[in-house]
């Protein structure tokens, strides 16, 4: 069970409030609008006063509230900052080839942000299957990215460079899958006309 009190995205209603979650981080935007904050304040105050089934804190919808909205600005910020390294990625010349000769290899390229987010180089982003909500309000400065491939994963602080990263994908990814080989191993033959 994560920390949202989500047991698994096995459970459709799981994967329901996950992918709201997810349309929540993707479409965020500044600045906060203030009559958001006021119809919390009133639905809280309602609550308060309406519901003896939901007694509670009157501030601690507000406060919630509050802190799901600064969750969602970092979160919105740690989505685009994988979505520019998934971009970043695809400048990679070994693995513009690898996309092109070996799909189904390079289907299986992960790219993972602070155990948060996850990412495919189709340009897919998702929350990852247990996604840890202190990923999510890492520092900006402390992001890690993870490449995994199968079996093999390695991981440093964030990349703003298209060579470092094509270290780390080099460090992953099985030699012959770096010279266009076949993914099975057998020599690809090419032939000229």
């Amino acid at each position: 069970m994560n920390s949202m009190g989500i047991k698994s995205t096995n459970d459709q209603a799981g994967l329901y409030y996950r992918d709201l979650l997810m349309k929540q981080i993707i479409s965020f935007q500044l600045p906060r609008k203030p009559a958001q904050d006021e119809y919390m304040a009133a639905f809280s105050e309602f609550l308060f006063e309406c519901s003896n089934a939901y007694p509670y804190n009157l501030m601690y919808l507000i406060e919630q509230h509050k802190s799901f909205n600064d969750f969602l600005q970092i979160a919105h910020i740690k989505y685009q900052t994988l979505k520019n390294v998934l971009f970043q990625a695809k400048q990679v010349t070994f693995l513009l080839e690898l996309i092109r000769e070996h799909p189904s290899a390079a289907a299986k390229i992960k790219f993972k942000l602070n155990a948060f987010l996850e990412g495919s180089l189709d340009g897919s982003i998702c929350l990852m299957e247990e996604f840890s909500m202190s990923g999510a309000k890492r520092r900006l400065s402390d992001d890690v990215l993870t490449v995994c491939y199968e079996k093999e994963n390695r991981s440093c602080l964030i990349i703003h460079s298209t060579s470092l990263l094509e270290e780390l994908l080099k460090a992953v990814l099985p030699s012959k899958l770096q010279t266009g080989g076949a993914e099975d191993g057998k020599a690809t033959s090419k032939t000229s006309k």
